[in-house]
C-alpha cells in the first residue's frame, strides 16, 4: 500500500523537521524482540536525517526515507530462526540470508509509485566499495549512491540496536566503527559527512559526567556538540536518581558548571535508555 507508507513518511518528515532530536532520540526506543520492524522505521529516520543533512530536495528526503523502510523488508521472509541465530551462519543459511534483497525486490517490484533510488537502495545496500559485499560483488562507482547510504544507514542502526543475540555498542563506538570502515566498506566522504552530523556524542549515547552522574545526550547545539543531558544515575551512590535535565552547551546562557568525562557503556549500571525518556 505505497500511498500509505508515502503518508506516513510524511509525518516523519514533518517530525523530523521540527524536532530532529526528538525523533533521533526516539529511534532507541526497541525491544530486541521486535528488532526487525524497529530496525526498519529506525532506517526511515535515518533516512530523513542523512537525506537533510547533505541537502537533498524534499523528494530525495521522502523518497530515501521510504527506501530505508522498505531495503530490510524482504527479511521477512527469512526464517526467524535463522535471524536469531547466535552462531556464525553456514555457508546455506549465509546463501539463504542474502535472498533476503530478491524477496525485497518481488515485494516491490509489481508497486506503482516507487522510483527508482529505492529499488537502488534495496538492491545495493549490502554491496561494499572494495568489492566484498552481497549480491554482485560491485566496486566503488558501479554502487548507486543511494546503495551506499542505504549501507550506512543499514550498519549504523543494527550497531546502535538491541538484539537478541547482542547489545547495541552506542552511539559513539558505531560511528568508530564506521570510520574504520571507511573506504573499504563504506563511501569515505558519505560516511564523514554522516559522522560529522551525528556529533562527537551523538543523541542517545550514554555518558558520564564530572558530577558523578551518568546520563543520555538529549540534543546538540548548532556546532553538533552536546546540549541537553538527561541525568539518570549516580555512580557515587550507585542508584537510580530522579531523571533530571542539565545544560553542558557552552553557548547556552543556562550552561551548568558540570562537564561531559567520556562515553559510558549503559551496561555497566544496568541502565536502557528507554526507560528514561518519557
Amino acid at each position: 500500500d505505497v500511498p500509505s507508507l508515502q503518508k506516513y513518511i510524511q509525518q516523519l518528515v514533518k517530525s523530523y523537521d521540527r524536532n530532529p532530536f526528538a525523533l533521533l532520540a526516539l529511534r532507541h526506543v526497541k525491544d530486541s524482540e521486535f528488532y526487525l520492524l524497529q530496525h526498519l522505521l529506525s532506517s526511515a529516520v535515518l533516512g530523513i536525517h542523512f537525506a537533510r543533512i547533505i541537502g537533498l530536495s524534499d523528494s530525495y528526503v521522502s523518497a530515501i526515507a521510504l527506501g530505508g523502510l522498505l531495503f530490510d523488508i524482504g527479511r521477512f521472509r527469512l526464517p526467524e530462526a535463522l535471524s536469531t541465530k547466535l552462531e556464525k551462519l553456514t555457508e546455506k543459511e549465509s546463501d539463504l540470508f542474502q535472498k533476503h534483497i530478491d524477496f525485497a525486490l518481488s515485494v516491490v517490484k509489481n508497486s506503482d509509485g516507487l522510483v527508482k533510488l529505492i529499488y537502488q537502495m534495496i538492491s545495493d545496500h549490502h554491496e561494499r566499495v572494495d568489492g566484498t559485499g552481497y549480491p554482485a560483488g560491485k566496486q566503488d562507482d558501479e554502487i548507486s549512491i543511494y546503495g551506499k547510504i542505504a549501507a550506512i544507514i543499514d550498519a549504523y542502526d543494527a550497531m546502535t540496536s538491541e538484539q537478541q543475540h547482542k547489545v547495541s555498542m552506542g552511539p559513539v563506538k558505531a560511528c568508530e566503527c564506521l570510520i574504520k570502515e571507511s573506504g573499504l566498506a563504506f563511501d569515505k566522504k558519505l560516511v564523514e559527512a554522516f559522522v560529522q552530523s551525528m556529533g562527537v556524542y551523538p543523541v542517545g549515547s550514554c555518558v558520564s559526567l564530572s558530577n558523578g552522574r551518568v546520563g543520555f545526550v538529549i540534543t546538540l547545539n548548532k556546532l553538533k556538540q552536546p546540549s541537553l543531558i538527561r541525568q539518570v544515575f549516580s555512580v557515587t551512590q550507585n542508584a537510580f536518581i530522579p531523571t533530571t535535565d542539565i545544560s553542558v552547551d557552552d553557548s547556552s546562557s543556562k550552561r551548568s558548571d558540570v562537564t561531559i568525562v567520556s562515553e559510558m557503556d549503559p551496561q555497566l549500571h544496568g541502565i536502557q535508555f528507554i526507560n528514561h525518556l518519557f
